[in-house]
């Protein structure tokens, strides 16, 4: 992935229309999500659900598919190639939005979410997103692991690959329900969070680049 496409990439994205009078800011322009290209922003309307699930079947009329996921309602949109969705839910007397648009591939992508990060056996990854805007990375994942064994796995691994744990922290103890540890390389900073349930752990990683 290089940051030199990054603006043919940007330019290439539909616009989506939003209802008048909300509050809208981006989550991220350019990102990578498991491979596929993306961006996302949010918005809060006074609007209820409803008014703004209609105001999207106005925009693409003949052209959406409503469904209710849990407590939001998805509207999505195929337009060129790309597939727009947007995910709505209550607030208050109003309401707020995620707009989604993903790059549909011709392909698919040849390299597995999280394959150049070092992980346990058995450990699953659940999302990999890169940020090409604010270059950065998020990794989630699904261990069999205690957050003790899983910290203590990477305490013995990332080292050789450069990264140097920061000396204020304290490693997982044994019955740790979550712990936190960071890592910096370079000008690269990198935060795990640990957090126990009754499989395993999940990990979350937080890369910056500065």
């Amino acid at each position: 992935m290089s940051l030199a496409c990054s603006p043919l990439r940007a330019a290439a994205w539909p616009e989506v229309a939003e209802p008048d009078n909300v509050q809208s800011q981006w989550v991220s322009k350019d990102m990578i999500y498991n491979g596929i290209p993306m961006r996302v922003s949010r918005f809060s309307s006074s609007l209820p659900v409803a008014s703004v699930v209609a105001f999207y079947n106005r925009q693409w009329p003949g052209q959406t598919v409503v469904n209710e996921v849990g407590a939001k309602t998805v509207v999505g949109h195929a337009q060129g190639e790309h597939y727009i969705t947007v995910e709505i839910s209550g607030k208050g007397a109003g309401s707020e939005a995620q707009v989604g648009i993903v790059r549909l591939l011709k392909q698919k992508p040849t390299t597995a979410p999280g394959a150049d990060f070092p992980k346990p056996q058995g450990t699953q990854v659940v999302n990999d997103i890169t940020y090409l805007d604010t270059p950065g990375r998020t990794l989630a994942m699904e261990s069999t692991l205690s957050p003790f064994q899983s910290e203590a796995f990477y305490a013995n691994r990332l080292p050789a690959a450069g990264w140097q744990r920061d000396t204020g922290g304290r490693p997982c103890s044994m019955v740790a329900l979550q712990c936190v540890v960071r890592y910096s390389r370079g000008k690269q900073d990198m935060t795990m969070t640990f957090q126990r349930h009754e499989q395993g752990s999940s990990i979350v990683v937080n890369q910056i680049q500065h």
